[in-house]
């Protein structure tokens, strides 16, 4: 069993910071160490410099564990781990992006945790110790595309949705930002003309695109024929990809789980500014970018007729071993002890 004082402490805002954390807090309390899991997105989890130093110190944490959000929001609790001489890791799925803009390099915590080559790159670009950052692979996926039995679940995801059984459900996933008029429409539209037959297509929006454009977007799929939009999440985002015959995403990180979990998935890129997501989502170079109507055309063709490699956990990142990778970077940590390196 751990020694006394070897709590950790994980820390995340953002849905993908917190389920790529997931896997790493799981193994955590199955070794025995006493665990913290703080939700960032909870109105009730908003600290200040002293309350940040209150629960590190009251749960006797030797090792803060964050994850890497647009907002943030966990730089405040690596700067009081670095303040107290606590040791800190901070896991940084697909791509750095403009997370750490306006974050001196200095600050960094013990060890950055990454999924992808290019994401070294991309540290080192901004002046963060490259002897900081350990390739260790995407646990996330990892455990998407260890899961089984998630098939077995597709009549009773499309009884959710009052969906016909014999027919294929394609999944669309809208990012936080508004569509633009027309866009959604013309994916719609390129399905009518596509090889694939009787489908019904399930719009899920971004949890942050909800408060802004939810009744708006609702109201566009009431206007298209077989469509469902699915506000409420009826069911969990990985049992809805793995009952899809296919998914689209407008630059997410869905795209990624989805071939994970053995679903073919694609950027739909036409008839918006995708620019700035293409950026964030580089490093997911296995994903298609659908920018022509023929490609979206051969995409649905190939995922119909099952041409599409659709292996679990399809080669879009480093995944094979990323949670072990991942806690023995963390073991070594508390292992140091002590104040964090200079």
């Amino acid at each position: 069993m751990p020694a006394s004082g070897s709590g950790i402490l994980f820390v995340a805002h953002d849905p993908g910071a917190k389920n790529h954390l997931g896997p790493l807090h799981r193994v955590a309390v199955e070794q025995g160490y006493g665990t913290r899991f703080i939700d960032l997105a909870d109105q009730k989890c908003k600290y200040d410099k002293s309350g940040i130093n209150e629960i590190l110190k009251a749960d006797d944490v030797v090792l803060v564990v964050a994850g890497c959000s647009a907002n943030r929001e966990e730089w405040a609790w690596i700067t009081a781990a670095h303040q107290s001489g606590r040791r800190s890791a901070m896991l940084i799925d697909i791509a750095v992006g403009t997370c750490l803009d306006h974050v001196d390099p200095l600050s960094a915590p013990d060890r950055f945790l990454v999924t992808n080559e290019h994401c070294v790159r991309e540290l080192e670009d901004r002046g963060f110790p490259s002897d900081r950052v350990r390739v260790t692979g995407n646990p996330y996926l990892e455990c998407l595309a260890d899961s089984e039995g998630l098939g077995s679940l597709a009549a009773d995801v499309k009884r959710s949705y009052g969906v016909e059984s014999h027919r294929p459900i394609v999944s669309v996933f809208l990012p936080p930002e508004s569509v633009p008029e027309g866009v959604l429409e013309r994916l719609h539209a390129l399905l009518l003309d596509s090889p694939a037959k009787d489908w019904v297509m399930v719009v899920r929006p971004h949890p942050r695109g909800l408060c802004h454009e939810g009744f708006s977007m609702q109201k566009r799929c009431d206007q298209l024929a077989d469509v469902v939009f699915d506000g409420d999440g009826a069911v969990r985002t990985p049992h809805l990809l793995t009952s899809s015959v296919c998914s689209f995403s407008f630059g997410s990180t869905v795209s990624a789980e989805s071939w994970a979990l053995g679903t073919p998935s694609a950027f739909f890129q036409i008839g918006w500014e995708y620019g700035a997501l293409e950026a964030l989502y580089r490093n997911l170079k296995g994903i298609p970018r659908l920018r022509a109507a023929d490609q979206v055309y051969r995409f649905i063709s190939e995922a119909m007729s099952g041409d599409l490699a659709t292996k679990r956990a399809h080669p879009v990142e480093r995944v094979a071993g990323a949670t072990l990778s991942g806690w023995q970077v963390l073991q070594d940590l508390i292992a140091q002890g002590g104040v964090r390196e200079s």
